[in-house]
């Protein structure tokens, strides 16, 4: 088994109409690659997957149907776990201007990274947090940022995941002030990226985890809100430390196989998809691209000709 890199992101949401207009207009994920429905015991879910035109992680947007939707505050350094979300732009001056000029809320003034690049924040109306950073390769969601309490232990867990350590730095990050780091607060910070190749790689583009340790006696409560995908293949040979079950999707959309993996901090699936649908129009076989990936401009071809018809 090889697992290389993030492959999409669950995100809560409590009204799906706004929600898809939001990230839409905000984000640029315009395309409804299709939704089905999820029953349990207590409640009914609906997961739709959105993508972007340009690339990026695709989103699922999650809506509980019939059941009492949880409550989520804003995230903040306070709690462990994902908190944030990166989004990739080409031009950010362009996209924080348009932003500001259409007064949308919780659009945080321009300001740096620790690598000097420029960067903004915004909100959406489900306490949901994005870091908007210029950087390049495909535009759109490319990363998380992760509050841990044990940032060595965080390390081990995503580097058997396909992730290596591209950054690592100690103090004050101005780039965090919105999740609550204050002037006097320090922190340990360490990028992980991975470099490894799967069938969709050159769609969602290089993929990033930003470990958070905050320095401080503070206890913090784990805030369990979002769901990583993570990009597997050739699960047949996983090895023999990997106990959880494989299960299986299939519906109009895709053929794949996932495992939950156990990782207190957040909610961790590996998922091998092996082929996609576009209904009675085309199938393709992902397993075909495991040393090659798939061309970008064909995926975004069929993305931008094809998903429109799923409606």
């Amino acid at each position: 088994m090889k697992v290389s890199g993030l492959l999409a992101v669950k995100i809560p949401v409590q009204e799906y109409e706004y929600s898809s207009r939001w990230f839409k207009k905000i984000l640029d994920y315009s395309r409804v690659f299709g939704d089905f429905f999820y029953e349990s015991e207590y409640s009914t879910e609906k997961l739709t997957f959105v993508l972007s035109p340009q690339g990026g992680l695709p989103v699922i947007l999650s809506q509980q149907l019939y059941s009492r939707v949880p409550e989520y505050d804003r995230p903040t350094l306070a709690s462990l776990g994902v908190l944030a979300f990166k989004v990739r732009t080409e031009d950010i001056k362009k996209a924080y201007l348009r932003l500001k000029a259409a007064k949308e809320p919780f659009v945080e003034k321009l300001a740096n990274t620790y690598f000097e690049k420029p960067c903004f924040w915004v909100a959406d109306n489900d306490a949901n947090l994005y870091q908007v950073i210029e950087d390049n390769g495909p535009e759109g969601i490319y990363g998380v940022i992760i509050n841990v309490d044990d940032i060595h232990q965080a390390i081990d867990f995503f580097s058997a995941l396909g992730f290596e350590e591209h950054h690592s730095s100690h103090g004050y990050f101005a780039d965090l002030e919105p999740m609550g780091f204050g002037r006097s607060m320090k922190a340990r910070r360490v990028i992980l990226r991975c470099e490894e190749k799967h069938a969709l790689s050159q769609y969602t583009g290089l993929t990033e985890i930003d470990l958070v340790q905050v320095i401080d006696n503070q206890r913090r409560k784990v805030f369990a809100k979002y769901t990583l995908y993570f990009a597997a293949s050739q699960t047949h040979k996983r090895p023999e430390a990997f106990t959880p079950q494989y299960r299986v999707i299939d519906n109009d959309h895709l053929l794949a196989v996932y495992s939950p993996i156990d990782y207190k901090i957040a909610k961790i699936r590996v998922i091998e998809v092996r082929i996609l649908k576009f209904k009675d129009f085309v199938e393709i076989d992902l397993t075909k691209y495991t040393n090659e990936p798939l061309s970008g401009r064909k995926l975004s071809v069929l993305l931008n000709n094809v998903v429109e018809k799923l409606d």
